[in-house]
């Protein structure tokens, strides 16, 4: 297995970007965003202490916050459903969240794999809730090493040139 788990199972995805000038594919993205942070449990956020409204939600997507921001499509699915959103933020770190029917089937391996594709970096970072193990055993087998720990976060690395 390579450092990015080349031997894991590959669901056949694409990413949308959530910054869309297609002004239906971008209200609706709005929705199933919002319906992604109402699913994340206390222990899988460093980022939201409690729930924005979606007029808060809104205006921060409205603010690009991130340098990307997809929606992942399973390909393999009728109607190429939307299971997840994956982002890569100005600072080089990676989040993602998957609906929670669909989680542990693929898709965030996928989708981060993806996103490193289409925006190469000499370094990626993944800043993870020290209770959200799911999370860090997903980027730990994509090849990320622990870096430290920071207050209400654990900090994981990634260097894609660099030898095994």
């Amino acid at each position: 297995m390579d450092a990015l788990g080349e031997d894991t199972l590959m669901k056949k995805i694409a990413l949308s970007s959530v910054y869309s000038h297609d002004p239906n594919s971008y209200h609706m993205y709005i929705g199933m965003l919002y319906a992604l942070l109402e699913q994340r449990k206390p222990n899988e956020s460093i980022s939201h202490k409690k729930m924005p409204t979606l007029v808060e939600h809104t205006s921060f997507i409205a603010n690009r916050p991130y340098e990307a921001w997809y929606v992942i499509h399973d390909m393999g699915e009728v109607g190429y459903p939307v299971v997840g959103a994956v982002y890569l933020n100005l600072d080089d770190s990676i989040g993602i969240s998957i609906y929670d029917r669909h989680k542990r089937q693929g898709y965030a391996s996928a989708a981060i794999k993806e996103l490193m594709n289409e925006h190469p970096r000499n370094t990626y970072w993944a800043n993870i809730n020290p209770e959200n193990h799911k999370s860090k055993d997903l980027f730990t087998k994509l090849g990320f090493k622990f870096y430290k720990s920071e207050k209400h976060q654990d900090v994981y690395v990634y260097l894609p040139n660099q030898e095994e």
